[in-house]
């Protein structure tokens, strides 16, 4: 499964300016979870007054668990006056007027960190940054195309042993369940009068036996990182 990672820049209708962008740390692809900065910059401005920047919204999309403005942006290395504000679609900075009303070869940029959602869904991993200038501008510019590489803990499955022989030979002394991908894990074991012979919460523990033999019915309940919940029955051998 793979998740598509794309920011989208949309440049402001001016002349002559030059858009670029970063990401830290780069890759061609992340895993959930990952923390990722990016940035934009825009350089050789020259529309002045009648191409001034108004505003600027970074949006997220649904793959994306938190986005958080490092700082507000910056004008030839200098702080722009003003917060970022959280409105329902994303994050909104207005500009104080003549803030980014300039004509040069100077950087202006912004950067924002972006975390990925713990999911084993296909989430899509768009992220926007729409501007507003009084000239307008509509066209998308892409800083960054990339995607999330589905972890192995996506992979679930869970395998329990129907036969084991605790006769001390260091050999298939003790039955444990095998899983991946499990959220929640809950093992009992019962003998043939409905007695509880074992019980764990943990794929880490297995039974010894208790110098038993003969056939036992065990159920496990568990759930997955799909958010899956699932009941086994089955049936173990323990054989000396």
């Amino acid at each position: 499964m793979l998740l598509r990672l794309l920011l989208l820049i949309v440049p402001l209708t001016c002349f002559g300016q030059t858009e670029s962008s970063s990401v830290d740390p780069y890759s061609e692809y992340y895993y959930s979870g990952d923390t990722v900065t990016l940035c934009y910059e825009i350089a050789d401005w020259f529309g002045g007054h009648e191409c001034m920047l108004q505003s600027m919204v970074v949006i997220p999309g649904s793959g994306w668990d938190t986005i958080m403005p490092i700082d507000t942006p910056t004008n030839c290395s200098v702080t722009t006056e003003g917060d970022w504000v959280w409105l329902d679609n994303g994050w909104y900075f207005s500009f104080f007027p003549g803030d980014w009303d300039f004509t040069g070869s100077c950087i202006r940029s912004f950067c924002v960190q972006a975390v990925t959602k713990e999911s084993c869904d296909e989430l899509d991993l768009d992220m926007s940054v729409l501007s507003s200038s009084v000239c307008g501008g509509n066209v998308p510019y892409k800083v960054y195309s990339g995607y999330i590489k589905m972890g192995i803990e996506c992979d679930v499955s869970l395998y329990i042993p129907n036969a084991f022989t605790p006769n001390d030979d260091n050999s298939n002394d003790v039955i444990k369940a095998i899983g991946n991908g499990i959220v929640d894990f809950h093992w009992v074991i019962y003998d043939r009068w409905n007695n509880i012979v074992f019980e764990t919460y943990s794929l880490e523990e297995g039974w010894s036996g208790n110098s038993l033999s003969g056939a036992y019915v065990y159920v496990v309940v568990y759930s997955d990182v799909m958010g899956n919940k699932k009941q086994i029955i089955g049936h173990i051998n323990l054989l000396n």
